[in-house]
Formats: C-alpha cells, sequence, structure tokens
C-alpha cells in the first residue's frame, strides 16, 4: 500500500506540471499568435482590395469595358432620374400634385412647402435636396385612396411621408385629411461643402 501514495502524488505533481504548461501555452498564443493572425488577415483582406483594383483599372483600358461601363452610368442615370427632379422642375411636381387633386375634385385643397432641407444623414449626396410639402384636403375615402395610389404613379417618385385621416363631424362621408409629401431634389451647386 505504501506504494500508490508516491504513484498518486507522482501523478498530481505531473498534471499540475502539465496543468502549469497548457496555461502558459495557451497565455501564450492568445498574447503574441491571436494578434498576429488578426494583423496578417488584415493585411490579406488589404491586398485583396488592391488586388481587385487593379484589375479592375487593367480591364478598364479595354474599349469593350468602357463602352459596358458607359452603358452601366446610363442606366444608373435613368433610374436616378426617377427619384430626382432639377431644382429648376421643383415647383412643377406640385403643380402635378395640384392637378391630381383637381382631377379627382377634393375639396379644401392646400399644399404648403417647407424649406429645402439638405440631407446630411447621406453621404456623398451634397448635390441632393428634399422639398417636404404639407397637403390637406377633404374627401370621402375612396377619393383619400385613389389620391395615395396616384402619389406612388407620379415621375419623380413622391414619397408619403406620413398623413392622417379624420372623418368630419359635419358629414360623415368627408375626411379631413393631412398629408406629408416629400420628394428629392438635384442641383448642379454642391448644396453643402464635404
Amino acid at each position: 500500500m505504501p506504494m500508490r501514495r508516491p504513484v498518486k502524488q507522482y501523478l498530481i505533481v505531473l498534471g499540475g506540471y502539465w496543468a502549469v504548461w497548457l496555461v502558459l501555452l495557451a497565455g501564450g498564443y492568445m498574447l503574441f499568435l491571436m494578434p498576429q493572425a488578426q494583423v496578417a488577415a488584415g493585411v490579406n483582406k488589404r491586398l485583396a482590395e488592391v488586388v481587385e483594383r487593379h484589375s479592375h483599372a487593367q480591364e478598364a483600358r479595354t474599349s469593350q469595358t468602357r463602352q459596358r461601363l458607359a452603358e452601366q452610368l446610363k442606366q444608373v442615370q435613368d433610374r436616378l432620374a426617377e427619384f430626382v427632379v432639377d431644382s429648376g422642375v421643383a415647383a412643377g411636381v406640385t403643380f402635378q400634385i395640384g392637378q391630381v387633386a383637381d382631377e379627382l375634385a377634393v375639396s379644401e385643397f392646400s399644399t404648403k412647402r417647407k424649406e429645402t432641407q439638405e440631407q446630411e444623414t447621406l453621404d456623398g449626396c451634397k448635390n441632393l435636396a428634399e422639398v417636404s410639402l404639407d397637403v390637406t384636403f377633404d374627401s370621402d375615402f375612396s377619393k383619400f385612396a385613389r389620391f395615395i395610389n396616384q402619389m406612388e404613379r407620379l415621375s419623380p417618385v413622391v414619397f408619403v411621408e406620413r398623413f392622417s385621416i379624420k372623418r368630419k363631424i359635419q358629414d360623415a362621408n368627408q375626411h379631413e385629411t393631412k398629408m406629408g409629401l416629400a420628394f428629392f431634389v438635384g442641383t448642379d451647386k454642391p448644396l453643402r461643402e464635404s
């Protein structure tokens, strides 16, 4: 029996020795090797970006690529025209909204334009502004629904930011509507500095 106790002590000491070394190895890995692996991953990512830019630059030299890029630019400009109106035509959009109200024969129609606001939350959009309109009118619910539908179909796109509809006390079929509309205006000159 006395033989078992030294073997047990030996195994405990040996286990403690290995545990200390494993803790030291894990600590060394976390202290020295993990940061190096993260730096290496960052360098590899930057290298991949540079290689991709270089390949795009090499590819851009061909006439086919220039033609394809010109077509893509034209498509983007056409798509942008669906959402942005030129600053000189902004009053025309307000007039279009008034025409829609006339077509639907809503009563008590009025529109009030707020000041043009810069779009500071959008990066790289220093030539873009938002025009906000407050629109009020009285109508039945079906005309209100058609008015909203027409706003969604206008070109450039007019966003219905908010609306409230309240039944009139005098006439249960009539509703008082208040809406906040917005559309984007593009300018040639920057509205704000970068």
